[in-house]
């Protein structure tokens, strides 16, 4: 295959000593394109046939188109016009029937193709030197030359050539650890160069990295304050190093994290604020960065009502006209809008309202009848209802007030107080077989015995620091007292 350049005609010459057999056994001598391909056939008028004619550049016969029984070595020679730049082959077919003949058969040596200019030859193309080829990677490479063309050819591999005007090529699209072969030629006002050409070999491919799959799904157990977040990662190439949920109120421009474990992960975030939209979404880390699921969103429910509780605490200093009543309250999650208490004589249909203030609640009423019985309770309001403690019992005492049997005052002192070890208790004027009750703030009876005298030593080693109550009570009264127990 043959480059002819751009001569204006091109001489082709050879020697050749050849016998053969009259019209049977000879030589055929083509010049034609570089895609012409012949191919054997027994049809008449096929290339080898005598009487083809196309592109056959010698002949010696009368008749036919063919090369024989030449005497010695003879040189042939023929000048054709030059289609400049197409490329061409010369083909040499011999023909032989295989019968009798002359030989040789057919010897060609010296083959010779000159380019022949009309004028003056243009001056020889120089081929580019310096060849190179920088900044490879796995997918592209920069190839660069010297030469002083003023434009080259370029092509990589078999493909096809590309002109360029400058001493560079930048490949891509390439394929990672592959060989490739490099080719540039310069191309002259009447001529190019011959091809020149380098190998390289492209990087290799970088592993792959395939990334860990994260999904997040609905949440459940979504309360007033709190909810369980729900997920699935399943691992990549590489290995995670942090997964779990981010998580915010809709709202809000900051994501808060909770880690999880397992391919099936589940978080239960709390402190959350009622009636409140929120968004969250599963996460997944490795050392190649942090792979985040669907953002979805869930909203808390409203908090429920907590009422307040109340306590309704055994009433004392209770006189035949008088009794101080006793609770506590502690608040729920609505305002407290009144509180105190509701008694009435316990034959009684209705009650009667008094206010008091405080966890801790007393509220003395008076002009009770004596020796009758009262119910009374404790209560607190909000705007979702009124909550009422338990309904507890009095009992006024007589008319006559705190009277011994013999008529005189009843009287009671508690010393010290505050007590931190022990207190004396000591009662006058009361009746025989007096008992002494003590009492918490919430009406629980610590202690009960009977005074065989008119004074009492209570230990307060072993109470809790507080208040307590003192009741002595005979047949016809009851006096009370208070005692702060440090």
């Amino acid at each position: 295959m043959f480059d002819p350049g751009t001569s204006d005609s091109l001489t082709i010459s050879f020697d050749l000593t050849i016998g053969g057999e009259s019209s049977f056994d000879y030589l055929k001598v083509y010049w034609v394109d570089a895609d012409t391909n012949y191919t054997a056939s027994t049809s008449t008028t096929y290339y080898a046939d005598r009487t083809y004619s196309n592109n056959v550049l010698f002949t010696n016969h009368s008749t036919y188109y063919f090369l024989n029984l030449v005497s010695g070595t003879q040189n042939f020679s023929v000048t054709i016009p030059n289609v400049a730049n197409s490329m061409k082959k010369l083909v040499f077919v011999w023909k032989n029937d295989s019968s009798s003949g002359a030989q040789p058969g057919a010897v060609i040596d010296n083959v010779l193709i000159q380019q022949v200019w009309a004028g003056e030859p243009p001056q020889p193309c120089d081929a580019p030197t310096a060849l190179a080829v920088n900044n490879i990677t796995q997918t592209s490479a920069d190839f660069t030359w010297n030469g002083t063309a003023t434009s080259y050819e370029v092509r990589l591999n078999e493909n096809a050539a590309e002109t360029v005007t400058t001493t560079s090529k930048s490949f891509t699209d390439l394929t990672a650890n592959t060989t490739y072969t490099a080719y540039v030629r310069a191309v002259c006002e009447n001529d190019n160069s011959e091809w020149v050409s380098i190998t390289f070999t492209t990087l290799e491919a970088e592993p792959v990295i395939e990334p860990p799959t994260v999904a997040t799904l609905a949440a459940t157990e979504v309360t007033y304050s709190a909810a369980t977040l729900n997920g699935i990662v399943a691992a990549g190439s590489e290995a995670i190093t942090a997964q779990g949920f981010m998580y915010k109120a809709t709202a809000a421009a900051d994501w808060t994290t909770v880690a999880a474990t397992g391919e099936t992960m589940t978080a239960t975030i709390n402190g959350l604020t009622a009636e409140t939209a929120y968004e969250y979404k599963a996460f997944a880390t490795t050392e190649s960065g942090t792979i985040e699921g669907e953002v979805m969103s869930f909203t808390t429910t409203i908090a429920p009502i907590v009422a307040p509780t109340v306590t309704t605490l055994e009433a004392t200093e209770i006189t035949h006209e008088s009794a101080t009543l006793n609770g506590t309250i502690a608040a729920g999650s609505e305002e407290i809008s009144a509180q105190g208490f509701m008694y009435k004589a316990a034959a009684a249909a209705e009650w009667t309202s008094v206010s008091a203030i405080g966890e801790t609640m007393t509220a003395t009423i008076s002009g009770l009848t004596a020796e009758t019985s009262y119910e009374y309770k404790a209560f607190a309001t909000t705007a979702s209802g009124t909550v009422e403690g338990e309904v507890m019992i009095f009992t006024t005492l007589a008319s006559s007030g705190l009277n011994s049997a013999e008529g005189a005052v009843a009287t009671m002192t508690v010393y010290p107080n505050p007590a931190s070890e022990r207190a004396i208790i000591a009662v006058s004027g009361v009746e025989s077989g007096a008992k002494i009750v003590v009492s918490d703030m919430q009406g629980r009876i610590i202690l009960s015995d009977n005074m065989t005298s008119e004074t009492y030593e209570l230990s307060v080693a072993n109470m809790t620091s507080g208040v307590y109550y003192i009741r002595v009570i005979d047949g016809v009264s009851i006096h009370t007292q208070k005692l702060i127990v440090e």
